[in-house]
C-alpha cells in the first residue's frame, strides 16, 4: 500500500471548474463591488457647516476700477447765491 496524499481522508482531488465559470465569477465580484461603493456614497449623510445651516449666501464682489459706473448717481449740487 502506497502512502501518499490520495490516501489521506479529505484530501481528494476536487472536480475541475471551467474557465468560463471563473471569469463570470470575477465579473460578478467586480459588479457587486461597484454596487456596494455606490450604495455607500448614496447613504452617506451630508454634514453641513454652520453657514449652510443658517442659510448664508455668498454675495458677488463689487467691482471698482477704470470701467466702474456707479448705479446710483448723486444729484448735482445747486449753488446758492445771495
Amino acid at each position: 500500500m502506497e502512502r501518499g496524499l490520495a490516501s489521506l481522508p479529505g484530501l481528494q482531488q476536487r472536480p475541475a471548474v471551467s474557465h468560463t465559470a471563473v471569469v463570470e465569477n470575477k465579473r460578478l465580484g467586480h459588479a457587486l463591488a461597484v454596487v456596494k461603493a455606490q450604495q455607500d456614497v448614496k447613504h452617506q449623510p451630508k454634514i453641513r457647516t454652520n453657514s449652510e445651516k443658517l442659510g448664508y449666501q455668498k454675495r458677488g464682489r463689487k467691482l471698482y476700477g477704470p470701467d466702474y459706473k456707479a448705479k446710483i448717481v448723486a444729484p448735482t449740487a445747486v449753488e446758492m447765491t445771495v
